[in-house]
């Protein structure tokens, strides 16, 4: 099993990857079009990997050690796979508001709140916002076998920590 959530968090990871790729950007005022993505180009890799490998694997220690605490277990491979693997779904749900938002991604509401959005956008943030933190918190429950309280508080931490590392 550990086989296999190691390939699924490759995968998933991969994917988020290619997201990160296409949509993400860091704005620099200063730079050609404020966009390090294009002032870089392809070298742009290396903070979108770094950037991922962050949210995956510091999202992953934290939602093995908040388990391992709660469950009152030692910390142990098969339960640092099993994070590794929701983090990396935390990951790729987060990457996905970079397609529903290609020029602000999950930061639309900054957006929204200078009055220069439509209407329909904080609905739509919340509703992904309300989808991510009901997968990982039944992902966490169902891989770590703890109570539901307990999962959604983990999920939202972990969603939280990956919302700021991208910030």
């Amino acid at each position: 099993m550990k086989k296999l959530h190691s390939a699924a968090t490759i995968a998933l990871s991969a994917i988020a990857f290619v997201i990160y790729m296409l949509f993400y950007d860091i704005l620099i005022p200063g730079i050609p079009n404020g966009s390090y993505r294009l002032a870089v180009g392809p070298l742009f890799a290396v903070p979108a990997l770094l950037l991922l490998i962050g949210q995956v694997a510091i999202g992953g220690l934290m939602i093995l050690f908040a388990v391992s605490s709660l469950k009152g277990e030692k910390l142990s491979g098969n339960n640092f796979s099993k994070s590794l693997l929701v983090a990396s779904v935390i990951t790729l749900l987060f990457a996905f508001t970079y397609v529903i938002y290609p020029l602000y991604g999950p930061f639309y509401y900054i957006v929204f709140a200078t009055g220069s959005a439509p209407a329909g956008v904080i609905f739509v943030e919340a509703a992904w916002t309300v989808v991510m933190i009901a997968a990982s918190t039944l992902l966490i429950k169902k891989l770590h076998g703890i109570k539901m309280s307990h999962a959604l508080l983990i999920a939202v931490m972990s969603i939280i920590f990956i919302t700021v590392a991208a910030s």
